[in-house]
């Protein structure tokens, strides 16, 4: 994966800048390379390249008492 993800953002550029027949043999070794399908390596190499995001925080899940009060308590009953 980490080979595609080279490769790609070393022909990235000169795809986006070549002409149609540059495009044809950039397009032809790419495919040789990373054994992607035509159409889905045209698309790769068409699209910006993608920004890493960092982890996000897991949100814990809710549990029974929602804010101090039990899930199953009507709202005009004290708490125990």
């Amino acid at each position: 994966m980490a080979a595609r993800n080279e490769i790609t953002q070393a022909l990235r550029p000169r795809y986006l800048t070549a002409s149609r027949p540059e495009k044809t043999k950039l397009l032809d070794k790419f495919i040789s390379l990373s054994g992607y399908h035509r159409k889905h390596a045209i698309r790769v190499l068409n699209q910006a390249p993608s920004i890493e995001k960092p982890d996000q925080p897991t949100v814990k899940p809710l549990g029974p008492h929602v804010g101090g009060v039990p899930a199953k308590t009507p709202l005009n009953m004290p708490c125990h």
